[in-house]
């Protein structure tokens, strides 16, 4: 992905435009993006197409990766974005074609070599678009630095591990973590199917009701001469407190 995009002329402080679902795709083309020291941008996938143009026309977006299910948005404004080098349409299996110019995901991953690592700076920008609640979105950026060193502070200790002081250890303390938790679910998931299977229990069990152990239970008028709607708890109002 990092190689499409220096292909494409899209270097460092260049800005990629992500207006996709969550997804495989999305971490691909926006730590792709990172890997050129560019900026990647977040799309809310909600956005129709005023607010479509917005974004990318106030983040001077020069690359747009979109689902094709949000193609004939996207479409529409592409024509006032005259700063746009690359379009990537990623196939969800619905609208596929609707944006002329636009290359095919999987192609442009088949067509490119992994390219080198290069140095990156600290001070490299991670600019985070917010939804806009008050007025347009607006972007606020970090340094990718400081942002990278709170995710390593935090995260690590979550993963029942120190946090490295090499960057090159980050890649086997991750994987050796998650295979740890993957082998710890499936473990769960067969002793509940065990315990399922041993005990003879009807699906839909009758549900349990709780009863006042008050004289007026079950009338629906309680002692004091008033009537009360009963609580979830099965109390009513004056004898639940």
């Amino acid at each position: 992905m990092a190689s499409a995009l220096d292909a494409a002329d899209l270097g460092p402080d260049a800005k990629t435009a992500l207006y996709m679902y969550n997804g495989n795709e999305y971490m691909e083309a926006q730590y792709g993006c990172m890997k050129t020291r560019g900026v990647p941008i977040n799309v809310n996938y909600r956005y129709l197409d005023e607010e479509l143009w917005y974004l990318l026309d106030n983040s001077d977006s020069e690359a747009l990766f979109f689902h094709s299910s949000l193609g004939d948005r996207v479409a529409r404004v592409i024509d006032r974005i005259p700063n746009l080098k690359l379009l990537v349409e990623v196939d969800d299996g619905e609208g596929a074609g609707q944006v002329e110019r636009a290359l095919a995901y999987a192609a442009l991953i088949a067509d490119n070599e992994p390219t080198e690592r290069i140095e990156r700076a600290e001070d490299d920008i991670y600019m985070l678009y917010t939804g806009g609640t008050t007025g347009m979105p607006k972007g606020v950026m970090y340094a990718s630095g400081g942002m990278a060193a709170g995710l390593i502070a935090s995260g690590f200790p979550l993963l029942g591990v120190a946090p490295p002081t090499d960057a090159a250890a980050v890649a086997g303390i991750v994987k050796t973590a998650v295979e740890a938790r993957q082998s710890a679910d499936l473990d769960t998931v067969r002793a509940a199917d065990a315990r399922d299977r041993a005990v003879d229990r009807p699906l839909h069990p009758p549900p349990r009701r709780r009863t006042c152990d008050h004289a007026h239970q079950p009338q629906p008028r309680c002692a004091r001469g008033a009537r009360h709607r009963r609580a979830p708890s099965g109390l009513c109002r004056h004898h639940r407190r």
